[in-house]
C-alpha cells in the first residue's frame, strides 16, 4: 500500500514557443502559479482496493502517523477486509521521509511486527524498485490513464475523477487476479536476474 501525488500544470513552457520573424513583440501571460496537486494513498488487500484517501499536500511524519492510526483502520473496514486478511497481508510503503519517522516506524512495529517493508523495517526493500509494487506498476497508471484522458480543470474536478477510476476499478471483474498473476512473473523474473532490472524479460 503506498500514496501517490496527482500534479496538473496548466502551463508548460516547453511546450510554447515564439518565433520572433513572424511576431518579435509577442507576449505571453505568465502563469508560473496556475498549478495544482492532490496527494492520494490507496492500497490493494486481495481483491480490494483500498481507499482512495486524501492526504493532506505536505506529508509530515506527524501527519502521516495520524493517517496510520485513525484513517488506515477504518479504511480496511469500508473495504471488508477481515481479521484473517488483515494478520496475513503485508504493509508496504516506499521510504519518504515522512514513512521514515521514528514514530512511523515505531507504530508500524507495534501493528504489523514483521509484515511490513520499507527502508529501516524489519523486510528492507530497495529504493526505486517500483517494479515489485503492484500500486506502482498497475494502480497509479491505470487510474492516471482514466484521469487524465481529458484535462483536468481543478483540484476539486480532479479528485472526483481519482474517485470515478477507483470504482471503475472495483467493478472491473477479474482486475487483481490480473495484478497477482502479474506480481508473481514479476517476482520470478527478479529472482532469474538475481535483483538487478528484470522489465527486458517480462
Amino acid at each position: 500500500m503506498v500514496g501517490n501525488a496527482f500534479l496538473v500544470q496548466r502551463f508548460n513552457s516547453h511546450n510554447f514557443h515564439v518565433w520572433s520573424e513572424e511576431n518579435p513583440r509577442a507576449t505571453r501571460t505568465l502563469a508560473a502559479q496556475e498549478w495544482f496537486s492532490v496527494n492520494v494513498w490507496a492500497g490493494i488487500v486481495r481483491d480490494h482496493l483500498v481507499g482512495p484517501y486524501l492526504l493532506p499536500e505536505r506529508l509530515t511524519g506527524a501527519n502521516y502517523l495520524i493517517f496510520l492510526q485513525q484513517v488506515v483502520p477504518q479504511l480496511l473496514d469500508d473495504a471488508h477486509v477481515t481479521s484473517a486478511m488483515r494478520s496475513s497481508m503485508r504493509f508496504q510503503h516506499d521510504g519518504a521521509p515522512a514513512h521514515y519517522s521514528i514514530d512511523v516506524r515505531l507504530h508500524l512495529n507495534a501493528t504489523y511486527g514483521q509484515q511490513w517493508i520499507d527502508r529501516g523495517g524489519p523486510v528492507l526493500w530497495p529504493t526505486r524498485a517500483p517494479d515489485l509494487t503492484c500500486l506502482d506498476y498497475f494502480l497509479c497508471g491505470y487510474v492516471k490513464s482514466l484521469v487524465f484522458e481529458t484535462p483536468a480543470n481543478s483540484a476539486e474536478d480532479l479528485v472526483a475523477r481519482i474517485g470515478a477510476a477507483a470504482g471503475e476499478v472495483r467493478d472491473t471483474l477479474g482486475i487483481f487476479a490480473d495484478v497477482r498473476s502479474s506480481m508473481r512473473r514479476r517476482c520470478e523474473a527478479c529472482i532469474t536476474a538475481q535483483g538487478p532490472n528484470f522489465e527486458h524479460l517480462l
